[in-house]
């Protein structure tokens, strides 16, 4: 007999259908709007990532043109879209410390930290953080974990620019050997690059540390033989090392194409006298030698006379006794032996001579100051000889 449910619902297809064949279509079904919320969901991901990337945009834009509060507002409208995305947080720590909200920048930074304690650029600005906020361990601790953390770019450079900052920071704070520390392990991986190391030279002057400066300046300029700062540098570094020939021959060149400035000018000064008063050089001829400590000698004299003299002093006084006076009283007394015969014939009398002189400019600078580029090259001869002979 003719179903009678079956009859009356004859115009819907599924009432015909045999159960297998309606699962089957039910499948389909479920698999087409499987399909179309896959697409509907993807679709509304996809805007959330790119509203989330047109605020970080905009974030970094006001950022470079130096304005943090509105990068805040932006970095914070693109957290609302990318779901706490580390990009995101660590713009938007470093917007609010150029706001100065510096305590809630740090707990932005420490959020972060605490996910990846070994990632580079968020170390890095947990130590500007540190160091606004004014605990110069702390920073330099962090400036650490980010030289030896990990950058996904660029780590070689990254890690050198991060070293560099820690070095500035070293320099400012007077903390000189822990600065020549991180600049030997800085040069030690140096690229070969001339402006590089001209800048890591200067880094060791600070520090005093001349040979190492010295080193630099010549690696830069083998380089590139025209930086004008390398020139005066090396020329620096070889007059504080004593060398004199090689100090006159960079400063030289410095000063020749205005590179040079005023110390260093003098350390030119200096050096050239050296160069042209010293009796010890080797290889100088006899006479040369002679002329030159009889000239030494008479320098001596004239200042201790212009000291004197500046001082109020009397260099014959028989009640007063000071040193410029015990000094020219050195001179006097080696005064008949400073010929040029008696010198030739007798040597060893050069000694005591060049003693009085060294007398007589120490005695002098301590009372009047450095004095001219001349006292303090024969200053430097005599100390020098005197370090030498001992």
């Amino acid at each position: 007999m003719e179903c009678p449910i079956c009859s009356t619902h004859h115009r819907f297809l599924f009432w015909k259908l045999e159960p297998e064949s309606l699962l089957l279509a039910s499948l389909i079904l479920l698999a087409i709007f499987f399909v179309i919320t896959g697409f509907v969901v993807r679709g509304y991901h996809a805007r959330e990532k790119a509203l989330a990337l047109q605020w970080r945009q905009r974030g970094e834009a006001a950022l470079r043109s130096g304005h943090p509060r509105q990068a805040v507002e932006d970095f914070h409208n693109a957290l609302n879209y990318s779901r706490s995305n580390d990009l995101d947080l660590l713009n938007l720590g470093r917007a609010l410390m150029r706001e100065g909200h510096l305590v809630e920048a740090r707990a932005y930074l420490r959020t972060l930290w605490s996910r990846e304690p070994g990632d580079g650029e968020v170390n890095l600005e947990l130590a500007r953080l540190s160091l606004r906020q004014g605990n110069i361990q702390q920073a330099i601790a962090y400036y650490h974990a980010a030289i030896y953390g990990v950058w996904l770019r660029d780590a070689v450079l990254h890690r050198r620019e991060v070293r560099l900052e820690l070095i500035h920071l070293l320099l400012q704070q007077g903390m000189m050997a822990h600065a020549d520390s991180e600049l030997i392990t800085l040069a030690g991986g140096l690229p070969e690059n001339s402006p590089l190391h001209t800048q890591v030279g200067q880094m060791f002057l600070e520090v005093q540390d001349y040979r190492r400066a010295l080193a630099e300046f010549q690696r830069a300029l083998r380089l590139n033989p025209r930086p004008k700062a390398a020139w005066a540098g090396a020329g620096e570094a070889a007059f504080h090392l004593e060398q004199y020939t090689e100090a006159a021959h960079y400063l030289v060149t410095a000063a020749a194409d205005h590179a040079a400035n005023a110390r260093q000018l003098h350390e030119l000064a200096v050096s050239e006298a050296v160069l042209h008063l010293d009796p010890y050089q080797p290889r100088l001829a006899e006479s040369l030698r002679v002329s030159r400590a009889l000239a030494a000698f008479e320098r001596a004299r004239m200042r201790l006379q212009e000291c004197a003299k500046s001082s109020g002093q009397h260099l014959s006084s028989q009640t007063s006794q000071g040193p410029l006076q015990a000094a020219y009283a050195q001179l006097e007394k080696i005064k008949p032996n400073a010929v040029q015969w008696k010198l030739m014939r007798q040597p060893d009398l050069l000694v005591p001579l060049m003693d009085a002189v060294a007398a007589a400019e120490g005695a002098a600078a301590r009372q009047c100051g450095p004095g001219t580029p001349l006292d303090q090259a024969l200053l430097l001869i005599t100390t020098q000889r005197g370090v030498l002979r001992d």
